[in-house]
């Protein structure tokens, strides 16, 4: 079986998006829905700087599950019918980050997918 571009590049993104959504779940998500109300409540209590000091154990909460559910919806690859223009867009973000070079005209030549 022979390895093709896409192949390796659809591997590359799936390992990117496990590495982001496993650490951001590990280290923002669990520790905070873990935390339980008393944590929550500190949370939501920062809400307050906007003006909104009701219900401050619902906010924290509701910042918990969007940490732990957000960091989880990113590691997996996206099976909706809109999966290939997610996929479109992930692979324009990773070649913007390829350095460019410069060709001896001065114009900007990025390395070909």
């Amino acid at each position: 079986m022979s390895k093709s571009p896409q192949n390796s590049t659809d591997l590359a993104l799936l390992v990117l998006r496990l590495g982001f959504g496993v650490s951001m779940f590990a280290f923002h998500g669990w520790g905070k829905i873990s935390g339980g109300p008393e944590l929550w409540e500190r949370l939501g209590g920062v809400m307050a700087l906007f003006g909104i000091s009701f219900a401050p154990v619902f906010w924290g909460l509701l910042a918990a599950l969007a940490e732990s559910v957000g960091s989880a919806l990113i590691a997996p690859e996206n099976p909706a019918p809109s999966a290939p223009a997610g996929r479109l867009r992930c692979r324009q973000a990773a070649t913007t980050m390829v350095p460019a070079r410069t060709t001896a005209a001065g114009r900007v030549k990025r390395p070909s997918a």
